[in-house]
């Protein structure tokens, strides 16, 4: 899998993993035309956004419902606890701490076989 960061600090996050056959972004923390000018791609050709948390620099929340709106699913760490697989790539979350809640994820793809964990704006992961 191949992780990719675009962005990364207090004004906004965006990154992304891919697999050669599935590609997913991690975080929406920028404003959407941002987003657009940043990715090799366009932001809907994505499988799915999956967030962290909800920190704005981590969800814009306009760019979360651009993404929605342009068919892109769009998920909140707490629902990926039991694992949901977009194209060839598993997400699985788990809780870290922070001042909110907010999840790390562990990515596994079928297609390369390989894993991949995310942790992010956390002091302690249990």
């Amino acid at each position: 899998m191949n992780f990719t960061a675009y962005a990364s600090s207090s004004k906004g996050n965006l990154y992304t993993l891919e697999d050669g056959q599935s590609s997913i972004l991690i975080d929406c923390g920028l404003p959407y035309r941002d987003m657009q000018q940043l990715l090799p791609k366009p932001p809907t050709s994505y499988d799915a956004c999956v967030i962290s948390h909800l920190h704005g620099d981590h969800c814009n929340k306009r760019s979360a419902a651009s993404l929605l709106e342009r068919g892109v699913s769009v998920l909140f760490g707490e629902s990926l606890r039991d694992g949901v697989t977009f194209g060839t790539i598993r997400v699985k979350s788990f809780e870290v701490k922070h001042d909110v809640p907010n999840y790390g994820f562990i990515f596994r793809s079928s297609a390369d076989g390989e894993t991949c964990i995310f942790i992010i704006d956390t002091f302690y992961c249990p």
